[in-house]
């Protein structure tokens, strides 16, 4: 070595690569190797020192056993021996205070094979005798099909102790990888397996702390198998749940153990964290985040992210990439972005800057299979909205001229104030609104694709998901860009707003919508169109939301306030009437609710005809108005004539169809009682509502339940159950605490 002391970021593998060369040699040689390479860096050669020591701390763990004792115990072969009922087959691993053999069971009683771990003859020191009694009632305590459990223990006719454990037949994980050329993917989901077993040894306070590829193994059948919890420590159940144990002059195998192991201070779950984001970065990358030329400092910065690492890889290139289906520059972009931060997450020195959990680590690995953000990137809006937009450029396309039309749709419902004095004023008034707005969410599509373009070159696959992450970066655009134009930020709010509530989102819907009522009464006259608007738009999404109440309170507003600024056949009123036709139905006031219904076919049809979307939803709403007087023939007539009309109107599958098949069905389970052709209508809801809102929509899970209804009235309570229960997850998942729907799941 030259004067000057090794450099910071090379040092973790100068001291590695002396432990491992210093531990071939014998033990009273090791210290004069270690000076004569180190160049008098007195500290290098302590650092190495007190790793040898570490390590032989488990290979002699009693006072005074010679290494000649050590050296003989490896001619002393006991295969086959009897051990309590089993016979030993050959040995197949071999540690500091025992050994393993495959063994398989003699007394007749049932045939087994089994994987005996048995003390050495000559360490049954009380030290080495608690430590085995530890290991066994650690596994005693893990029940999990990704471990390796306990199946028997006992003592030998000589007096020695044992334990049976699950024999694996089984590779290491990194080599099965390899093997089998498992894609990126691939790799992730066999880690989760992993990060599973890890889950459930943490849940009952252990930590495993020798987490490696030779102690995870993946059987013929590719199921994972976490071995040898030799060092494993138990957690004292502290008060705060937040226990940890010192490791003292542990065992560990230095290229996975964590920062704190190595320093021998305290560790808990974080040093398996650690550990785990060694064994991920090497069945991504192959090869290890410290290992090669250059590799980062363990102590003050991070290692190279993987998908820079690859050009450290002893191996050539080419060979790792096809080990993984691909080539080396598809690798690179695959584990560019996501999967680097994700390792380097787990990797960091400082315990506090780690995953704070194995879960915390799974949901990541989850949310980028699933092509979402990953937690630890963080809630940068242009990261969220670029994963959103390479997920699927057609799904923003789609969701871009869905909320055009629903923008043209909102504008032509109303006139601001008295702006227009003429028809063809309002309409000149009403088609700048529209181009305002098409251009407003056409930039905000066109800054997506821009920020997508080069972030994230190789998309992640995944299944689509709502289109909530891109209206929320509208909304945040809102008060930047909007604040001098009043008029277009309030029709902008009600449009976002309405896609919100749409999407299911309510505590979104119902802030902005609350944003937009208060605008809306600071900009405009007392009592005018926008607050009326605004007043029936918020209802819309608090009755959504389950606060029924203060929903019909605020459609009440505005119907008293609509009724002097328009005419009786103004379709607007006709808009208002309808819903609070819905509300007053909801809380009971049928009587009410039947002459607002009547009130807005009777405007629709002034306005449109007979054939309009606006008369069908007024249709179906006064056939439940018949239904809660007890009018079920009437009732059925009505939505049925409904169904048909938005069959003719659409041509295809819509949400409304959807609407109007769940409402038959009711009706039909309610009035006749005919759960099978109930079943029919609901089926035929729930599967439009998949089709078109996907499978977490609120509105799903009204289907499920209806479905599950259905079926539980005919006595397919096994049928109906898991229906039910899905959709009663889907409502905790997204719905707030105590709304009603919830209610209605757990019922």
């Amino acid at each position: 070595m030259n004067d000057d002391k090794t450099p910071m970021q090379d040092r973790w593998q100068v001291v590695n690569d002396l432990f491992e060369a210093a531990r071939e040699i014998d033990q009273a040689k090791q210290r004069a190797f270690l000076e004569e390479r180190s160049d008098g860096d007195g500290d290098l050669v302590q650092e190495v020192l007190s790793l040898l020591d570490a390590h032989r701390s488990e290979l002699s763990l009693l006072d005074g056993v010679a290494g000649d004792a050590l050296s003989l115990h490896k001619a002393l072969d006991r295969t086959g021996e009897n051990v309590g009922p089993y016979r030993l087959v050959r040995r197949i691993g071999t540690g500091g205070m025992g050994d393993v053999y495959l063994a398989d069971r003699r007394d007749g009683e049932f045939e087994q094979r089994v994987a005996l771990k048995i003390i050495k003859r000559g360490m049954d020191s009380e030290q080495i005798l608690r430590r085995f009694r530890s290991e066994r009632q650690i596994l005693a305590r893990l029940r999990h099909p990704n471990i390796a459990g306990l199946l028997d223990g006992g003592v030998s006719d000589t007096g020695e102790p044992y334990f049976a454990m699950e024999y694996v037949d089984g590779v290491r994980i990194d080599q099965y990888a390899d093997d089998k050329h498992l894609s990126i993917d691939e790799r992730l989901a066999l880690f989760e397996e992993v990060c599973k077993a890890v889950i459930h040894a943490h849940a009952n306070l252990v930590v495993h702390r020798d987490l490696k590829p030779s102690n995870i193994l993946v059987t013929g059948d590719g199921s994972v198998k976490l071995l040898d919890f030799g060092i494993a420590k138990v957690l004292s159940d502290d008060a705060d749940g937040t226990a940890l144990t010192r490791t003292g002059a542990s065992v560990m195998t230095p290229d996975y153990a964590s920062p704190e192991q190595i320093r021998g201070e305290v560790v808990g779950t974080s040093t398996d964290i650690y550990s785990l984001g060694v064994v991920l970065y090497e069945l991504l990358a192959g090869i290890r985040p410290f290992q090669g030329a250059g590799s980062g400092s363990r102590g003050t910065a991070a290692p190279d992210k993987p998908s820079t690492a690859i050009s450290r890889v002893t191996t050539d290139a080419e060979s790792v990439s096809r080990a993984r289906r691909t080539r080396p520059d598809r690798l690179q972009k695959r584990l560019r972005g996501d999967l680097d931060v994700i390792c380097l997450n787990t990797l960091r020195d400082e315990i506090d800057r780690r995953y704070r959990s194995v879960e915390a680590l799974l949901e990541d690995i989850r949310r980028h299979l699933a092509g979402l953000s990953v937690r630890a990137r963080g809630d940068a809006l242009s990261y969220r909205l670029t994963k959103f937009v390479r997920r699927n450029r057609a799904a923003v396309a789609a969701t871009a001229i869905a909320l055009v039309v629903l923008s043209l749709y909102t504008v032509r419902l109303v006139h601001e104030r008295n702006v227009a004095e003429s028809e063809r004023e309002r309409a000149e008034f009403e088609k700048q609104k529209a181009e305002q707005v098409s251009s407003y969410l056409q930039s905000l599509f066109n800054a997506a694709n821009a920020m997508s373009d080069g972030y994230d070159p190789d998309a992640p696959r995944g299944p689509n998901v709502p289109a909530g992450e891109l209206v929320r970066y509208g909304i945040a655009r809102l008060d930047d860009e909007l604040a001098d134009q009043p008029d277009l930020q309030l029709e902008m709010m009600s449009v976002l707003g309405g896609a919100l509530t749409a999407m299911g989102d309510y505590d979104g819907a119902v802030s902005l919508l609350e944003r937009a009522l208060a605008l809306a009464r600071d900009t405009s006259d007392p009592e005018s169109m926008p607050i009326v608007r605004a007043l029936n738009e918020l209802s819309s999404a608090v009755w959504e939301g389950g606060d029924y109440e203060r929903a019909d309170s605020l459609t009440d507003a505005a119907l008293r306030m609509i009724r002097p600024l328009v005419a009786d056949d103004d379709m607007r009123l006709g808009v208002i009437a309808n819903d609070a036709a819905l509300r007053k139905r909801e809380l009971g006031d049928y009587t009410r609710a039947a002459e607002l219904s009547g009130e807005a076919l009777a405007v629709f049809k002034s306005v449109y005809g007979d054939e309009h979307a606006f008369v069908a939803t007024a249709m179906s709403n006064y056939g439940l108005a018949l239904r809660d007087a007890g009018d079920f023939d009437g009732a059925e007539k009505w939505m049925l004539d409904a169904l048909e009309l938005r069959r003719k109107i659409f041509g295809k599958e819509d949400a409304s169809i959807a609407n109007s098949y769940g409402l038959i069905g009711s009706l039909v389970l309610d009035g006749s009682g005919d759960a099978v052709r109930a079943e029919e209508y609901y089926r035929q809801s729930l599967r439009i509502r998949r089709e078109i809102l996907g499978d977490r929509h609120p509105y799903v899970a009204i289907s499920l339940n209806e479905v599950g209804a259905a079926l539980s009235a005919q006595g397919r309570y096994e049928e109906a159950e898991p229906l039910i229960a899905e959709g009663l997850d889907i409502r905790r998942s997204v719905l707030p605490d105590g709304h009603p729907h919830i209610a209605y799941s757990l019922v």
